[in-house]
């Protein structure tokens, strides 16, 4: 069960299962390098990136033709939002970065990625799909390379165990299916009028228009969640799962650069296909609808015979 409160325009979710965890929003950089040097200690804790979208190719500052220049010279198409960790699947940590509410109070970027880039090269980062996760982090990290002993995917963890495509991977669908856990979905952040608002614009959901405050279970169960889907989902592995999990993990930094690539499409081509196909479109049903009419005897009935419709034809 749950509950929905909004106060003015904004939202906060509500769940029976909160009570059982801690959600902490951190928005003092003292409070990262604190969260980060724990991570560390521990050597493994789970990290989550919240996005603008899910559009992670990344482009040099040049192609955005912005003036704007980045840590590493290079971005993502969307980017990230917050970040979101757990280093005992009971204490989950949201860490703000570009919401767009004035009052946000979001956490100063470079010093927080100079944290986060510490992390990542000193601990051991369980992901759920972390082919998404680690292309968003690679232009503000500089991290493009990761070797196996470096990171954790539960998800392809749990496509390996059981890859039967009923068997659910997501993150939602496995917290439900291991932990009776319903967690947020996306659209219970936004008030029915900004819904509405933003349908009428023709503007996707996305989480940086929400507060950091209205995100923060969504995002810290993301990071709890992740932690504790490694730790119930490895002890399934059999000594084969463990070496096609270590072998897809390897790929995964060649399937990143792969995908970065997209399909490409020459539209000039397609123009050019779709108005020949439709000229021959045409030709070819004036010659059905001449043949039809040359047997009937020339009634002119069916000189309007739709071919593309089988029930006419």
């Amino acid at each position: 069960m749950f509950n929905l409160h909004q106060m003015d325009d904004r939202i906060t979710v509500e769940r029976d299962w909160f009570k059982d965890y801690n959600f902490h929003l951190i928005s003092d950089i003292e409070k990262v390098i604190k969260l980060v040097d724990i991570c560390i200690q521990r050597g493994i804790c789970s990290l989550d990136t919240e996005t603008t979208g899910v559009d992670n190719r990344v482009y040099k500052d040049d192609f955005f033709k912005d003036g704007f220049k980045s840590r590493h010279g290079i971005r993502t198409v969307d980017r990230i939002v917050g970040l979101c960790l757990s280093f005992d699947g009971q204490n989950g940590y949201y860490l703000p970065l570009t919401h767009e509410p004035e009052d946000s109070d979001n956490l100063p970027w470079d010093s927080t990625w100079d944290e986060i880039t510490r992390l990542v090269n000193n601990c051991r980062i369980i992901f759920h799909n972390k082919k998404f996760d680690a292309e968003f982090l690679y232009p503000v990290t500089g991290k493009e390379f990761w070797k196996i002993s470096e990171f954790e995917d539960t998800m392809l963890l749990a496509k390996i165990i059981c890859p039967l495509k009923s068997f659910s991977a997501g993150l939602k669908q496995r917290a439900k299916l291991d932990f009776s856990i319903d967690m947020v979905e996306l659209d219970e952040l936004f008030t029915n009028e900004k819904k509405e608002q933003l349908k009428r614009e023709k503007v996707r959901y996305n989480f940086a228009l929400l507060h950091p405050k209205e995100g923060k279970e969504y995002g810290s169960s993301d990071g709890i969640f992740t932690y504790k889907e490694w730790f119930h989902l490895s002890p399934s592995m059999s000594e084969g799962d463990q070496k096609i999990y270590n072998l897809e993990k390897a790929f995964s930094n060649v399937m990143r650069k792969m995908e970065r690539n997209r399909i490409h499409v020459d539209v000039d081509k397609i123009n050019d296909l779709y108005i020949k196909c439709e000229s021959k479109m045409i030709e070819v049903g004036d010659t059905i609808r001449n043949m039809i009419e040359e047997k009937t005897g020339k009634t002119g009935r069916w000189l309007k015979l739709n071919v593309g419709s089988p029930i006419q034809l």
